[in-house]
C-alpha cells in the first residue's frame, strides 16, 4: 500500500515554489493564502521536515524542497500529458487571451473567423486590459504585450512596431481645405488618456506646437476615438497597424507625412512551462502569421525572458 501525502497538498506545494508566492498560489487554486500554508505544514509534517523558508518578500524553498518541486512539477506535467491524450485531440481546449481593448476591437475581432477556421478545437476566453498582463496574478494563457519583449518567465514573439501618425474623416478635410494642418488648427484632437503624450511629441516633432490640444476630446480608449474619427469629429492618432484596414478603404486619411514611432512594441507573450500546450502553439502560430501576411511587422525568433 503506498503511503502519499494528501494530492492538494502537493498540489500547493507546487504551485507555491512556481510563484514564489502563498498568495499568488492561492488565487491560482482559488483557496485563501491561509488554506496553502496549512497544506504546506502538512506536507512538512509528512516528510519530516521543513521544505521553504518563508519571508517578507514571499518564499524560497530549501535544496530539500527545490528537489521536490523539480520531481513534482515534472509529474504534474506527466499527469496532464496523459489526461489530454486520453480525452483526444477532439475535445476542445479552452484558451484565455488578454489583449488590449483598442487591439481586440480594431486588429483581433475581424482576423477571428480565420483562427477558428484553422483551430476549431480552440475555444478563446478574450480579457481586455489597458495594462500589461500580469500572469503571477491572472489565470490567462496568453497575452498581447506592450513592451521591450523581455518578462520574467514568459516567452514571447514580437509581432509589430507602435507606429502614430493623425488620421481624418475624407469629408472634414475637405471641408477646411487642402491644407491638412490648417485643418488641424480649426478642429478637434481626438484622444484617450494614455495617448495624450503621444499626440504632444508628434506635434512637437512636426512643428505644430500651435495645435491646442486642451480643446480636445477625450476617450476611454483610443477606439472610440478612432470611431469619432471616421464620424468627423476631428483628428485622431491612429495607429498605423490598427487602422490599415480604415486606410485601405478611404475611410480615414493620414494626411501627414510624419510618423511617430513609439519606444515600446507589440509582442505576444505566454508562460514558459506552457509552450507545448496545443492551444498556445495554434494560437501563437496564428497571430504570427496574419502579422506576417498583413505586412504589419517583421517576424522573429521567439524568445525567453530570465526568470
Amino acid at each position: 500500500m503506498r503511503y502519499l501525502p494528501r494530492f492538494h497538498a502537493l498540489r500547493a506545494f507546487e504551485e507555491a515554489i512556481r510563484t514564489g508566492s502563498l498568495s499568488a498560489a492561492a488565487r491560482n487554486l482559488n483557496v485563501t493564502p491561509g488554506a496553502v500554508s496549512r497544506q504546506i505544514s502538512a506536507l512538512e509534517a509528512h516528510i519530516g521536515g521543513s521544505l521553504m523558508r518563508r519571508h517578507h518578500q514571499g518564499i524560497t524553498p530549501n535544496e530539500r524542497g527545490m528537489r521536490l518541486f523539480q520531481r513534482l512539477s515534472a509529474a504534474f506535467a506527466e499527469i496532464e500529458d496523459a489526461v489530454r491524450e486520453s480525452v483526444g485531440e477532439s475535445r476542445q481546449e479552452i484558451l484565455t487571451l488578454m489583449t488590449f481593448p483598442t487591439f481586440a476591437v480594431q486588429w483581433l475581432m475581424p482576423r477571428l473567423p480565420r483562427f477558428y477556421s484553422q483551430a476549431p478545437h480552440v475555444d478563446l476566453r478574450i480579457r481586455t486590459s489597458v495594462n500589461n498582463a500580469r500572469f503571477d496574478r491572472e489565470e490567462i494563457d496568453v497575452a498581447l504585450m506592450i513592451g521591450n519583449g523581455r518578462w520574467p518567465g514568459l516567452s514571447t514573439a514580437f509581432l509589430f512596431r507602435r507606429e502614430f501618425t493623425p488620421v481624418a474623416n475624407s469629408d472634414l478635410l475637405r471641408q477646411y481645405g487642402p491644407d491638412p494642418h490648417d485643418a488641424l488648427l480649426r478642429t478637434r484632437v481626438l484622444y484617450s488618456t494614455p495617448y495624450l503624450r503621444l499626440w504632444q511629441l508628434w506635434l512637437d516633432q512636426a512643428g505644430m506646437r500651435d495645435v491646442p490640444l486642451d480643446r480636445g476630446i477625450c476617450f476611454d480608449n483610443s477606439s472610440l476615438a478612432y470611431q469619432a474619427a471616421r464620424e468627423g469629429a476631428g483628428f485622431a492618432l491612429g495607429q498605423r497597424a490598427l487602422v490599415a484596414e480604415d486606410l485601405r478603404s478611404g475611410r480615414l486619411i493620414a494626411p501627414f507625412d510624419l510618423v511617430l514611432e513609439a519606444d515600446r512594441q507589440y509582442h505576444i507573450a505566454w508562460r514558459r512551462q506552457d509552450a507545448d500546450r496545443p492551444a498556445i502553439k495554434s494560437f501563437v502560430d496564428w497571430i504570427r502569421s496574419e502579422v506576417e501576411s498583413s505586412g504589419n511587422g517583421t517576424i522573429v525568433n521567439v524568445s525567453s525572458a530570465d526568470p
